[in-house]
């Protein structure tokens, strides 16, 4: 948590002049003590700060924490917001987040914009306080108007998400900007996804090259993955796939998970000029995997598959695709449910495999659609249903999916039936 060390108060002005008055005439912690014991909170802070850095006096962070305590209780927001951040930590005192709250409250009720923003993420995650999103978006909506751009990514994220407030990219990119032009990396990241995707704004390439490399230039891990993406591809610059390995690696070096997935997708499949590389790729996938990552073990999962690199194990396949479809990944989910339904690492249970491709379907995954619109289309275990089956199609095949197109097509196609003769009745003769 970043802390500050700027003075606040009325009397900050005055206090800092009379030191300066005095600096040459006397030693100068002579008439700071002067001032901190006539009640003076500005003086009883910088007391603090001198004897934390060991500035004129010997390092002491019991007497940093003793005059601290003073100058927060004397109503320095100064003190309070770093003193706040103590308890929030657990830095020097035992960690508390009710008093952390109670801190940051006086800092934010004297405007600290920083104070703002804690107060905000504590109700979001319910330190020291009730989680109540409502109430932390009251906060970050302070905060950010006040220019904070922590603040105001955070208004980004939520209406970029549509969390507490209805989705909305327009107003989600604005919060971005805000933020970016104040030099906030994982807002210049943001702004160049909107760019690049087209959210929110004018798709444009070149603005989310520009973004993307301010956002590398002050180290935001993700976006050294998002440039090699840009210079793979050729997107906003000339395509370069050696810059596109050289971006990916100081990603993979920050600890990317993307970075680490895009590098090895590169050795899995090769590039000009770049051989496929199987146990680059193995390397780069399992470190991801071992940090967590779930889009890592979904591809390793196809490593395994497809005995690409590695010994083909279904065993080793089905038990990656699980630890990746349990955290909702509809790719995964569908090859669990591929896994089931041919009995791949585990019987086969048509059940379960139902249940899986079901899920993913319902969460956009087009293969998944594609085979539920051709199993009821067909009633392939399931009892015959145009009208489900169409349904699935559809959703496919508005995805591109040129199998279901194919489907699709094929279902609405009139029939070739010869038409039913109807015989014509003989004419009465007049």
């Amino acid at each position: 948590m970043p802390s500050i060390s700027t003075s606040h108060g009325t009397d900050t002005a005055s206090t800092e002049a009379d030191i300066a008055n005095h600096e040459s005439q006397t030693d100068p912690l002579t008439t700071i003590y002067e001032l901190a014991a006539s009640g003076d909170a500005c003086a009883m802070n910088f007391l603090s700060n001198c004897f934390e850095a060991g500035t004129h006096v010997e390092q002491n962070r019991v007497e940093a924490l003793k005059w601290l305590n003073m100058a927060a209780e004397h109503g320095h927001a100064g003190a309070q917001h770093n003193l706040g951040l103590m308890y929030y930590a657990g830095d020097g005192v035992e960690q508390s987040y009710e008093t952390a709250y109670k801190l940051f409250m006086s800092a934010a009720n004297q405007g600290v914009s920083l104070s703002l923003f804690i107060l905000g993420k504590m109700h979001e995650d319910g330190l020291g306080t009730p989680k109540n999103i409502d109430e932390a978006m009251v906060w970050y909506n302070q905060a950010a108007n006040s220019g904070n751009p922590n603040a105001q990514n955070k208004l980004g994220d939520f209406y970029s998400q549509g969390i507490s407030f209805e989705q909305n990219a327009v107003i989600a990119f604005e919060w971005y900007m805000k933020a970016a032009e104040q030099g906030h990396a994982e807002a210049e990241h943001n702004v160049g996804n909107f760019y690049l995707l087209g959210e929110g704004v004018e798709k444009n390439a070149e603005k989310a090259f520009k973004w993307i490399s301010r956002a590398v230039e002050h180290k935001h891990a993700d976006s050294y993955s998002t440039l090699g993406t840009l210079f793979n591809f050729g997107l906003g610059v000339k395509q370069d796939t050696q810059k596109a390995i050289v971006w990916f690696t100081k990603g993979v070096e920050c600890g990317s998970e993307t970075a680490h997935i895009n590098l090895a997708s590169i050795y899995l499949c090769g590039a000009p000029g770049i051989n496929i590389n199987y146990s680059k790729a193995f390397s780069l996938l399992n470190s991801a995997v071992s940090n967590g990552s779930y889009l890592a073990a979904y591809s390793l999962a196809n490593m395994y598959r497809l005995g690409a690199g590695v010994v083909q194990s279904y065993d080793v396949a089905l038990e990656l695709f699980l630890k990746s479809a349990e955290v909702g990944y509809p790719p995964a989910m569908y090859s669990l449910g591929v896994a089931y339904l041919h009995g791949h690492g585990v019987e086969a249970n048509n059940e379960e495999a139902f249940k899986w491709i079901n899920k993913a379907a319902e969460l956009g995954d087009d293969d998944a659609q594609f085979v539920l619109g051709y199993v009821y289309a067909e009633g392939k275990g399931v009892k015959a249903d145009l009208g489900i089956a169409m349904m699935w199609l559809r959703k496919a095949a508005e995805q591109g999916h040129k199998q279901a197109m194919v489907m699709l097509r094929t279902l609405c196609r009139p029939s070739k039936q010869p038409p039913a003769i109807v015989k014509k009745r003989p004419q009465k003769r007049r």
